[in-house]
């Protein structure tokens, strides 16, 4: 998924986006999915719903 991101420096933090009570992935990507790209963004999406944001602290790597 990095390889076709748009934006390949933004934080996880700055790709959670909050807009009219709706909340979600801003992935950016620079083109349509293969058919075979939708399983690993699904999995990566379901690794995402586990992380808790605090816009207080910076991205750090875990």
């Amino acid at each position: 998924m990095h390889s076709i991101s748009s934006n390949k420096s933004s934080s996880v933090q700055q790709m959670w986006k909050k807009d009219n009570g709706n909340k979600g992935w801003d992935l950016e990507l620079r083109r349509d999915l293969n058919d075979w790209e939708f399983d690993e963004l699904f999995n990566i999406l379901k690794e995402l719903e586990q992380i808790r944001l605090n816009r207080e602290l910076e991205d750090d790597l875990v």
